[in-house]
């Protein structure tokens, strides 16, 4: 089936594909590693990543934030530099997976700590950069902040006339 080049928005294409996505959610598997496995069939545990809540999106910010990287200090040291980022940071990364996970104040106030542990000794590093990739697809930061924009703007058409006029001061 060929498509019209002209009919065909390839940007707009992309925006629907983006919209279903962040709509559906996207799942994730780990392994299930524990003795359960041997009284189940299934072999991998499945996760759901929704596009977060304001809440959640708040947590998530916060663990960003903390995390400490610099691009200096890997082009002076790229082995040592890796290897303190995962000391520093495995964990936040883990905790991050968990919030997007649960996005619910009261499910990560009673089980973010759990899941974080759970997720700690199971997603690799190569597994760990997709999931980043999808939870900035899923966080939908360009929408929050176009409604930031459209919030902090000024509503008004013209500026208000003042009734009286600041006179310079001689």
């Amino acid at each position: 089936m060929e498509v019209n080049p002209e009919v065909f928005d390839a940007l707009q294409a992309e925006k629907q594909e983006l919209d279903i996505l962040i709509e559906n959610g996207v799942k994730f598997k780990t392994p299930i590693r524990s003795w359960l496995r041997f009284l189940s069939k299934k072999k991998e545990r499945t996760f759901i990543i929704q596009q977060p809540y304001l809440g959640t999106l708040d947590y998530i910010t916060a663990e960003y934030i903390r995390m400490d990287f610099s691009d200096e200090r890997i082009k002076e040291d790229p082995l040592g530099e890796s290897k303190r980022l995962a000391l520093v940071n495995a964990k936040r990364c883990a905790r991050i997976i968990a919030l997007c996970i649960l996005n619910g104040k009261l499910k990560i106030a009673l089980f973010s700590g759990v899941l974080t542990q759970y997720l700690l000794w199971r997603v690799t590093p190569s597994k760990l950069f997709q999931i980043a990739l999808l939870i900035n697809t899923m966080s939908n930061i360009a929408d929050f902040t176009n409604s930031i924009r459209l919030m902090s703007t000024n509503p008004r058409a013209t500026a208000p006339d003042l009734i009286e006029k600041k006179e310079p001061k001689a």
